[in-house]
């Protein structure tokens, strides 16, 4: 992960996060570097079961996010109690602590008595089903996740590509 100190064991990528959601302690910072939904949604869910939740982007909005669902996403997280944080940036991972810097004004802050801290980056294609079946079919599309992460309609665009080309 890209973060000095991601190695340490209460650091996740938010798919982990996700599936031990209840583990992830009573203070968690979620680190935004793409810009879609992901770490909104994460931020929404444990902030509804009480958790104190500061999702960190160093973007000004999710750059990635439609108007529509982001007019809607983002103020029902924050009227959950997560706290928003644009224009910020993870620095380093410390011993349950994170520094954060502004990026506009390069001002650092420390947060400490953190429990958990999930990095949501760009994720890893996972080629693995293409690869096990590879040679054992007749034809053999790679497409989707398999290619490259990237956000469902691309994905879809791909499935629909090769579907024309049966």
């Amino acid at each position: 992960m890209p973060v000095p100190g991601s190695q340490q064991d209460f650091v996740f990528d938010h798919e982990a996060a996700l599936q031990q959601v209840d583990q992830l302690g009573r203070r968690v910072v979620v680190l935004d570097v793409v810009g879609h939904i992901e770490a909104i949604g994460l931020g929404e869910l444990l902030a509804r079961q009480q958790v104190e939740v500061t999702v960190v982007t160093p973007f000004p909005l999710p750059v990635c996010l439609d108007r529509e669902t982001l007019g809607y996403a983002l103020p029902r997280a924050v009227q959950a109690g997560m706290r928003w944080r644009p224009n910020t940036a993870l620095a380093a991972i410390g011993a349950h602590a994170v520094t954060l810097v502004d990026v506009l004004s390069r001002q650092t802050e420390t947060l400490g008595g953190i429990d958990s801290v999930v990095i949501r980056t760009h994720g890893v294609a996972d080629a693995g089903l293409y690869f096990a079946l590879q040679g054992h079919v007749a034809e053999l599309l790679r497409v989707g996740d398999a290619v490259a992460v990237r956000t469902a309609d691309r994905a879809i665009f791909d499935g629909h590509m090769a579907g024309r080309g049966l």
